[in-house]
């Protein structure tokens, strides 16, 4: 089943570099990104790193975020690690800008102070059982800085023995684009998970399996902006296992158009809670920005010119679809191509096909979910 979503091989710029301007309209700068090399930060690997506390962290990707904390009585995140956030006159603050469920909330960076910073938006999911965070910036002419956190609030975790559960709950995270395209997509969702924790069989701590998929994908203007009115195709968590502890096996996720790859990734997680009550976990996906079937037209008519009928044959595509492209890109939904006959004309024939059309740039999806089991056999 693995196989279903092998990886894109998607051309990234090198660098992720700051737009014209920053959030604040003042950051006239290109930087470049962290090097792939430099993994001194790396929250998982360090003496301090922990399984109840797990990034997405990949400094080739510029996911770099290595610390959340939330203050429960100021309603506020503190995020670290993300260039120009303004987290130098903060401390990495960031304030509610809208509550988009009853357990998840939108934060954007502190504004304070006149230098120069960039605009980021975190999305944070907060369950008895967990709390998950995504960060992402759209001020960039790349994917840009971001990454995602997964903390288990305490350490609770039994697992059953024979017996299939079904989890459902929230999703949430921003998609950002390559190809000098910059800005960001709030995207909101349903997820199920399915776990079979009989089978497969524990060899070495390692057993069952657990799939799943997130659907009603829904994309916005972050901050409580304009909803987008293409919505995104499901979202695939193939089949895997996980420990004894609790911990997911890092698995592939991804996303299909009309039966063919579309965004292909991973996504990893946890249980938590008393007989495993809850499952939460990240995802990163990228692919192609946007896809889309459009119908057209060709046509033959006949038409009088100088006193002779003479026949004509025409398509009603545009002659440059780079415009179409980019709209389809930006979630627009295109309508289908009629083609309109000359003023006299006649029509002899009309033929009406249809043209996969997709944008000429792609997108990283950084997200996080979080379930609470709603059916238990036995």
């Amino acid at each position: 089943m693995l196989g279903l979503f092998p990886r894109l091989m998607i051309a990234t710029l090198g660098f992720a570099p700051l737009l014209g301007c920053g959030g604040d309209g003042t950051n006239p700068f290109i930087i470049d990104s962290i090097p792939a090399q430099d993994t001194t930060s790396d929250p998982n690997t360090g003496a301090e790193a922990t399984p109840d506390n797990r990034f997405l962290f990949s400094p080739s990707e510029n996911l770099i975020l290595n610390s959340v904390d939330f203050d429960e009585t100021t309603n506020q995140l503190v995020l670290n690690n993300l260039p120009f956030d303004n987290s130098d006159i903060t401390g990495g603050i960031y304030e509610q800008v809208q509550q988009i469920n009853a357990r998840t909330i939108e934060y954007r960076n502190e504004r304070a102070g006149d230098q120069p910073f960039d605009t980021y938006y975190a999305v944070f999911i907060r369950s008895p059982e967990y709390e998950a965070t995504a960060v992402a910036s759209g001020d960039y002419l790349g994917f840009g800085y971001g990454g995602a956190n997964l903390r288990r609030i305490g350490n609770t975790i039994t697992l059953p023995g024979v017996a299939t559960y079904t989890y459902a709950g929230d999703y949430a995270g921003y998609r950002t684009f390559d190809q000098g395209r910059g800005g960001i997509e709030l995207v909101t969702g349903d997820i199920r998970i399915d776990v079979d924790f009989a089978d497969i069989d524990v060899v070495e701590n390692i057993g069952g399996t657990l799939r799943g998929a997130i659907t009603n994908r829904q994309r916005a203007a972050p901050g409580g902006g304009a909803a987008i009115p293409s919505a995104l195709p499901n979202v695939l968590l193939v089949d895997t296992e996980f420990n004894r502890d609790g911990e997911i096996n890092e698995a592939e996720a991804g996303t299909a158009f009309e039966g063919d790859p579309r965004d292909s990734g991973i996504y990893d997680g946890g249980f938590n809670g008393e007989d495993a009550a809850a499952v939460a976990g990240f995802i990163k996906i990228e692919g192609v920005a946007g896809i889309q079937r459009v119908g057209f037209d060709t046509v033959t008519y006949s038409q009088v010119i100088d006193g002779q009928a003479q026949l004509f044959t025409q398509t009603s595509l545009p002659n440059d679809l780079r415009d179409v492209r980019e709209r389809i890109g930006r979630g627009q939904v295109i309508a289908d191509f009629a083609f309109q006959l000359p003023a006299g004309a006649t029509l002899v024939e009309r033929e009406t096909d249809t043209i996969v059309l997709s944008s000429e740039f792609n997108a990283r999806e950084v997200g996080v979910f979080s379930t609470d089991s709603v059916n238990r056999d036995p």
